[in-house]
């Protein structure tokens, strides 16, 4: 009798990992709507900082997701309107 062999362990680290940018903002009350908007709609966003060209842009992301469905969500984002990037890294 044969030894079934395990099934194989999903490493995270191999699955490659993106971010969605769902939005980029100078005002920080503008980002944070859209996270809100975000959270009614189910998902987890944060507000990030980023100095571009010396003024401060307020980035809303999603993630790290793995890859397939970072791009699943960002066609439902766009379906609905946004205009999301995908972001290695993040």
């Amino acid at each position: 009798k044969e030894l079934a062999s395990p099934p194989p362990v999903e490493d995270k680290m191999a699955t490659p990992q993106v971010t969605l940018q769902v939005g980029s903002f100078r005002r920080y009350e503008e980002a944070d709507r859209r996270k809100a908007e975000l959270a009614l709609l189910g998902y987890s966003a944060s507000v990030q900082a980023a100095n571009v060209n010396g003024e401060t842009w307020h980035r809303v992301k999603i993630g790290p997701l793995p890859d397939a469905e970072a791009r699943k969500l960002r066609d439902r984002l766009k379906a609905m309107g946004m205009n999301p990037l995908l972001v290695k890294g993040g």
